[in-house]
C-alpha cells in the first residue's frame, strides 16, 4: 500500500476531538485582500497559521486565531487551548481575483454569513442561493468553489491545530511511501 505523508502529521480533526475541546463560532467570516489584513483582526499570529497563510492563501481556508481586542464581539467565537477558552476569530483570504479587488480597495475585510443553514448544504454557486430568504445587501458572483466544496475550517488555536470543518483544502503532502 501507498501512505502519503501530511506537512501536519498531528492535526486532529472533528470526529477525533474529544468532549473537551470545545469551539464556537459567531456565524460571520471575514475575508480579507492579504495576510496582513486577515491577521489585523487577531492579537498574534500562531506560526502555524504564519506557514498555513503563505503557502495556501488565497484558497479554500478559513483559519481561526486568537482575535485582537478591538475585533467586534459580533465576529468573536471561542476557542479551546490547555488554557482554557479564549476569543477568536475566523478569517479567509479567498480565491477569486475579482473579490481580493475588490477588498484590497475597500482597504478592509469585509464581514459575510455562510449562505446556507448550520449542517445545510453549502451553495457553490449563485443559482443555489436562497436569495428572498437571505436578501443579501450585495451578492458579487464568482468562479464556482474549487472541487464544489467549501472552505476548510481550521482553527490554530489549538494544538494540535484541528479541523472544523473539512472541505477543499487538503493539507499538503510530504510525498509518498511504498511499502
Amino acid at each position: 500500500p501507498t501512505r502519503r505523508a501530511s506537512k501536519w502529521p498531528n492535526w486532529a480533526s472533528t470526529a477525533e476531538a474529544t468532549a473537551a475541546e470545545t469551539t464556537s463560532w459567531s456565524g460571520l467570516f471575514p475575508a480579507a485582500a492579504s495576510e496582513q489584513m486577515a491577521f489585523s483582526l487577531w492579537s498574534s499570529v500562531p506560526p502555524v497559521a504564519l506557514v498555513l497563510a503563505t503557502s495556501d492563501w488565497p484558497g479554500p481556508l478559513t483559519l481561526v486565531g486568537p482575535a485582537a481586542e478591538d475585533t467586534p464581539e459580533e465576529l468573536r467565537g471561542e476557542g479551546s487551548t490547555p488554557d482554557g477558552l479564549v476569543p477568536t476569530v475566523h478569517v479567509r483570504v479567498p480565491a477569486d481575483p475579482a473579490l481580493r479587488q475588490m477588498l484590497g480597495r475597500l482597504g478592509q475585510p469585509l464581514i459575510h454569513a455562510p449562505a446556507h443553514p448550520t449542517g445545510g448544504a453549502a451553495p457553490l454557486a449563485a443559482a443555489d442561493l436562497l436569495l428572498d430568504a437571505l436578501a443579501p445587501d450585495l451578492l458579487l458572483e464568482v468562479e464556482a468553489c474549487a472541487g464544489n466544496l467549501p472552505a476548510t475550517v481550521l482553527s490554530t488555536v489549538e494544538t494540535p491545530p484541528r479541523i472544523l470543518l473539512q472541505g477543499a483544502w487538503r493539507p499538503t503532502l510530504l510525498g509518498e511511501e511504498t511499502e
